[in-house]
């Protein structure tokens, strides 16, 4: 019996297809890495659709789709999937295929824009820091290798395992190649090597307006012990991953994977059954525990985070009209 997934997936061509499993069944890593495959894959379905009704079936479906399920863990990807698709339409094909890449490149001429404002106030507190911990693949830290090789600076990268996503391994490739020193460690050293550091960054996969991040388990973790070893942990995000909606009684749901290959793929099946391997994916850090926000409106507070989303919200909405 086919799923409403699978209905979505059989309309695409045969890149589209590869395009939407990277995202659905999460083959690649990061928020921002899944909006720019979500875009990608718009842009595909405009190029070799040809009914215009089609065309827009298949966008509105997939977008639905992905705003139901990977926009549950990252509200960003909804965020991001309501720009780049609220004023697409058109009476013919030309037209469909017009509004959805005016929608796309609109979105990301936005998001680069954001970003580098990111990327500016981000060096700032990192320029005279050389030690640093990154926790759970977040493209936006990512950056850093590259700014780091830019300046003529070697970091010291301490990266956790991350274990339940394998978020440790997507840093290793681009900090080698621009020349940092990496020191991959199991999640339970964290401990051990925090103190080391003289900072320690995570991304976010959403964030509420008060202040509370929500990134892959082990963040907390982290958080808790940079408190302890008075350590500073700085979230970069773009205030796209603002979710809103805890403004009006809004809880996110609890995302819980089962980890059983993870953990006991080598197990022996006796050894398996009757064991429980699930585990939650997402968890909530409290602002107490954020030392600052690095966004595109500057490097803010946990507290300021209330005016500064309420502000994008405002902006956001009369782009909309």
């Amino acid at each position: 019996m086919l799923t409403i997934e699978s209905e979505w997936r059989e309309l695409l061509s045969p890149e589209g297809k590869e395009l939407f499993d990277d995202v659905n069944l999460q083959r690649v890593l990061g928020a921002s890495t899944h909006i720019r495959l979500i875009g990608d894959l718009f842009l595909n379905i405009s190029e070799t659709q040809d009914d215009a009704g089609k065309m827009l079936d298949t966008v509105r479906g997939i977008a639905k789709h992905f705003s139901e399920t990977r926009g549950e863990s990252s509200q960003a990807i909804s965020n991001a999937i309501m720009q780049m698709t609220r004023k697409i339409g058109g009476e013919n094909r030309q037209a469909v295929t017009d509004s959805i890449r005016e929608g796309v490149e609109t979105y990301r001429v936005a998001a680069a824009n954001s970003l580098q404002r990111i990327k500016e106030y981000l060096w700032t507190l990192l320029e005279d820091k050389r030690n640093l911990l990154l926790f759970d693949y977040s493209s936006t830290v990512a950056a850093i290798a590259e700014m780091g090789r830019e300046k003529g600076v070697t970091f010291c990268c301490y990266i956790p395992e991350s274990r339940v996503l394998d978020g440790g391994r997507p840093y290793v490739l681009p900090f080698l190649r621009a020349g940092h020193h990496l020191h991959v460690i199991p999640d339970s050293a964290i401990y051990h090597y925090l103190p080391e550091c003289d900072a320690a960054l995570i991304g976010s996969e959403t964030f509420y307006p008060d202040g509370t991040c929500f990134n892959t388990i082990g963040s907390e973790m982290t958080a808790f012990l940079c408190k302890h070893f008075h350590v500073p942990l700085y979230v970069p995000t773009p205030l796209l991953k603002v979710d809103m909606r805890a403004l009006y009684g809004h809880k996110k749901k609890p995302i819980i994977d089962d980890h059983t290959h993870r953990i006991a793929g080598a197990w022996k099946p006796e050894e398996r059954e009757g064991v429980d391997f699930i585990c939650p994916e997402l968890v909530a850090i409290a602002p107490e525990y954020i030392t600052a926000y690095i966004t595109e409106d500057g490097i803010l507070p946990p507290w300021a985070m209330y005016p500064a989303s309420m502000s994008y919200y405002q902006r956001l909405m009369e782009k909309s009209r």
